[in-house]
């Protein structure tokens, strides 16, 4: 989102970028008659939608632009075809993430981006200092319980504001009491026992490393979380058949599609979509294109696709759709 007169010269330099393309793959008379297919299109975009990005598409017979609600890394494509998968591979790619770290007296809750951390909320006990309160076990527990309840309460609030995989990294008795009471579960990829009350930054950075490194997994966690959450309260809807249906109702939210999906399918998977539409996937050029049209409707409608090991949604039957929860 930027001002309109910013926006227009990026996309002039877009312009000049896909001409010399153009230039080094086609006939001076191609390039001359998509260049103006590329200037009307971007003559015609809508600056008042307050959408996060634009992708453009040009052929010979074809000129669209689609508003989504994704960020995506700036990029000319000039091939013979072109695949909705190429928006999708140009998201912007940092890692997003909450840090929860919880000691007797205090809890902290970071906002992360890839190293960068800030302090979004400070919680502390009521009882903070006060040796007496520690004398009798029963009232000790009880205040640990209500500490731990007042935690998960503020963490959701900025769970709904913040969708984020969530870290949480704390002493044992408090991690224990958490783990038990929290209503927040679904949002957890790692548990970390240890004392962090008093860490500074640099120090919660070196925690986090070794799992950053392997934010692929990281993010497969959380996603796989999010769609038993949603498979759980009938929001999720499994294999393409039924994909396609909530697709196509405008309900998507979050796409979530194995990475061979469609290698797989042209190995022999053939799909009845029966009252969907007229038609059966007999081969794999007639499944990649409603699994193309199913990204481009919830890329269109606010919703975001991602990409996910192969095997890793075996019981989703490679692809699953979280639904919208529509709120009064």
């Amino acid at each position: 989102m930027c001002g309109k007169y910013k926006l227009a010269q990026r996309l002039r330099g877009a312009e000049e970028i896909a001409r010399e393309k153009l230039l080094e793959q086609y006939s001076a008379f191609v390039a001359d008659f998509m260049l103006k297919k590329i200037k009307a299109l971007v003559d015609s975009i809508d600056y008042s939608t307050y959408k996060k990005s634009i992708a453009l598409y040009i052929s010979a017979d074809i000129g669209k632009v689609s508003y989504l609600d994704i960020e995506v890394e700036e990029k000319v494509i000039v091939k013979q075809s072109f695949e909705i998968k190429d928006v999708i591979s140009n998201k912007q790619r940092v890692k997003e993430y909450l840090l929860l770290t919880i000691g007797n007296n205090k809890a902290n809750l970071f906002l992360c981006a890839d190293d960068h951390l800030k302090v979004l909320v400070t919680n502390t006990s009521d009882h903070t200092g006060d040796v007496s309160s520690f004398i009798n076990p029963q009232d000790n527990e009880m205040r640990k319980k209500k500490f731990i309840h007042h935690i998960d309460d503020v963490l959701n609030i900025i769970l709904n504001a913040y969708p984020l995989p969530l870290f949480v990294a704390g002493i044992k008795d408090s991690m224990n009491y958490f783990i038990q009471l929290s209503k927040n579960s679904d949002h957890i990829v790692e548990y970390i026992t240890g004392d962090y009350e008093k860490a500074n930054k640099e120090q919660l950075k070196d925690l986090l490393s070794p799992y950053l490194k392997n934010w692929k997994n990281i993010k497969e966690k959380y996603l796989l979380l999010q769609l038993a959450k949603a498979s759980n309260a009938g929001k999720c809807a499994k294999g393409i058949i039924d994909v396609y249906k909530v697709a196509s109702q405008r309900k998507g939210k979050l796409l979530i599609i194995e990475r061979d999906y469609l290698s797989v399918a042209s190995k022999g998977e053939s799909v009845q979509l029966g009252t969907v539409e007229n038609s059966t996937f007999e081969n794999s050029n007639s499944l990649k294109n409603t699994v193309d049209d199913v990204i481009e409707i919830i890329l269109e409608n606010g919703g975001d696709v991602e990409f996910v090991s192969n095997g890793l949604l075996e019981n989703f039957m490679h692809i699953a759709l979280i639904q919208k929860v529509l709120t009064v």
